[in-house]
């Protein structure tokens, strides 16, 4: 029997496959390093060089000839993958007015630096390089995990990323650490100097905690963005060597999160560290993505990027899409419409993209660290193609009649979907439907038909004429030689008969199974209605039975003794005129359970007897 999908206790299997992709299309060249793309709130992006240099991207794609600022004597020396340097700019949300805008680098000295610039008074594509201020440096105990991004929040307040200090398993323990700046979101007052506090800080009420602390628990925040429509914080946060993780923190939250690390790494406790004094997961917040971590061959370092909000590719809009340093891989992390998320992978283009930047429409772009290249994101032509399985139904054992429904969407129409395979009739199996729409796109879906297990075997109880199985099954149906008796659908039946009997039994899932013929033989006397009474005694005996009968009219009998299998031990042909009585010497049976029949024509009245 086909399992059949009942909503209140089974749930559909559902596989879906969208053609989500994007490609990358060369925007400009002739970079060093790039590590940060900034709007101005104008048609300009500027890129920002590990060296410690920022270059303007007009609104043509050309690169202008002067550096907007060159800090080059302030970095250390750098090459390779070094995670110092210049690594973060943000433009204060007046900038078109007051002209600042903030750098987070590394500085001689290994250590963060938050500094205040201006732009020049006369040429706005020239940043005037005596006006820094400097105001915040943050120690660091080793020359990896710096963070360095900078983002202004909807609220008008400066965000800064700051990485747990380095090393590897955070050997200091920073990010839980409520007296340490590393491994922390912070959260700041550009425009009050004297303090730089926000008064609805979390935790500046709460003395054991520095007062400049956001949110708790991150590891190496390498770019964080707020959605440009929602106000809603997206962080990607680098992995030790297990998971990259996505955490969202939406607009509405009042700051304080605490997202796990060094205890936690994405939703996996940190073995590798001591956890005796690291908070319930419950107090934390989990990420909502998370990428398996693969060495360098696969993902190991994710790279944060921005929800699309631009125009140029609608069926973007809403998506977070981040990149994986190492792998090159691109992902998508969106909504799932049931209240949580779903990621995917949308392009491989092994790309090491540092980077992600947003220009004043919401269109996004990317950089390559090694050749120093910069893309605009585009969708994919056959974005929009869309090809769900749900599985509706699973065959038990020995069928094949699982079903499901193929649906496409998107692209297109019309669809063809190939192969052409009989979802009425689906043996268990793994399968693979590919969608194809008018204009060539097509994507694929793997889904499988798995066998559902019958019920054990039921056995047969029978006491006298009432025959019982196992209970705890959805339904039963009783048989009598092989023909469903009707209105015999409980666990207990009482026959009326003699013959073979058998039941089959139904669980959840609607799958069966059917006990072996049982040979049950009726007692009762109503089947010759001439006896009157059937006597039989001792009963159990030992060597001898007596057996005593009465009638209401003369009647000829056949009178015998079967065991369990029906083999005749005894027989004798008695006519009875109003009583019947005789001895029967049974010594040489074997203990166990017998049969007297009185048989009259094609009817039968048994008594079970019993030998000691």
């Amino acid at each position: 029997m086909k399992k059949i999908f009942i909503l209140i206790l089974i749930s559909y299997f559902s596989f879906s496959s969208m053609a989500q992709s994007i490609e990358l299309v060369e925007y400009a060249t002739g970079f060093s390093s790039p590590v940060e793309i900034v709007n101005a709130g104008d048609d300009r992006l500027f890129v920002v060089e590990r060296r410690g240099i920022i270059k303007i991207l007009d609104a043509s794609a050309n690169t202008l000839a002067t550096p907007f600022l060159d800090i080059d004597n302030l970095i250390p020396n750098i090459s390779g993958q070094s995670e110092r340097g210049l690594l973060g700019l943000a433009f204060h949300p007046d900038y078109a007015n007051n002209g600042l805008f903030y750098v987070n680098y590394t500085n001689t000295s290994d250590n963060t630096v938050i500094a205040q610039y201006s732009r020049d008074a006369s040429d706005p594509n020239l940043a005037d390089i005596n006006s820094a201020n400097i105001l915040m440096t943050v120690s660091q105990p080793a020359g990896n995990h710096n963070g360095g991004c900078l983002r202004f929040g909807p609220d008008g307040y400066l965000y800064i990323g700051m990485g747990d200090g380095g090393s590897g398993n955070d050997p200091w323990n920073n990010s839980q650490d409520p007296q340490e700046l590393l491994g922390k979101m912070l959260r700041i007052d550009v425009n009050n100097p004297a303090s730089m506090i926000p008064p609805d800080n979390p935790f500046v009420n709460d003395a054991n905690v520095l007062d400049e602390i956001w949110a708790i628990g991150v590891r190496n925040p390498w770019k964080f963005s707020f959605d440009k429509e929602t106000g809603d914080l997206w962080i990607a946060d680098v992995g030790q060597n297990a998971w990259e993780e996505i955490d969202f923190q939406p607009a509405s939250s009042t700051g304080g999160e605490n997202y796990g690390w060094r205890c936690y790494e994405g939703n996996h406790l940190n073995n590798n560290v001591s956890t005796v004094n690291c908070p319930p997961q419950s107090d934390l917040v989990n990420p909502i993505y998370e990428i398996p971590h693969q060495g360098f061959s696969g993902p190991c370092s994710i790279t944060g990027g921005y929800v699309y909000r631009g125009s140029e590719s609608p069926d973007l809009i809403g998506k977070y899409i981040c990149a994986d340093f190492c792998s090159g891989e691109f992902f998508i992390v969106e909504p799932d419409g049931a209240g949580g998320w779903i990621g995917q992978e949308v392009a491989d283009p092994n790309y090491d993209v540092s980077t992600f930047g947003e220009d004043v429409n919401g269109e996004l772009y990317v950089a390559r660290l090694s050749n120093g290249r910069i893309y605009k994101i585009k969708s994919d032509a056959c974005a929009s193609l869309m090809l769900s399985v749900n599985v509706t139904s699973e065959p038990c054992v020995g069928e094949a009649n699982g079903s499901a429904d193929v649906t496409g969407a998107g692209g297109t129409p019309p669809y063809m979907f190939s192969p052409n395979l009989d979802l009425a009739n689906l043996a268990p199996d793994d399968y693979s439907i590919t969608i194809t729409d008018d204009s060539g796109c097509n994507t694929s879906v793997n889904f499988t038909i798995n066998s559902l297990p019958l019920p054990t075997v039921p056995v047969v109880n029978v006491n006298d004429n009432d025959l019982s199985t196992a209970g705890g099954f959805s339904s039963y149906q009783w048989f009598l030689d092989g023909q469903p008796i009707s209105g015999a659908t409980t666990e207990v039946y009482s026959i009326e008969e003699s013959g073979n009997y058998s039941v089959q039994v139904t669980d959840t899932n609607g799958c069966s199974n059917t006990s072996t013929n049982t040979n049950v033989i009726f007692t009762g006397l109503t089947a010759i209605p001439a006896i009157e009474t059937v006597n039989i005694t001792p009963n159990p005996f030992d060597k001898n039975i007596y057996i005593e009968i009465s009638v209401k009219e003369n009647i000829d009998l056949e009178m015998e003794i079967l065991d369990l299998n029906g083999k005749n031990i005894y027989s004798k042909k008695i006519s009875i005129n109003k009583k019947h009585s005789q001895q029967i010497n049974l010594e040489q049976l074997s203990s166990g359970i017998y049969y007297l029949n009185l048989k009259s024509e094609n009817r039968i009245v048994a008594k079970k007897i019993v030998k000691n």
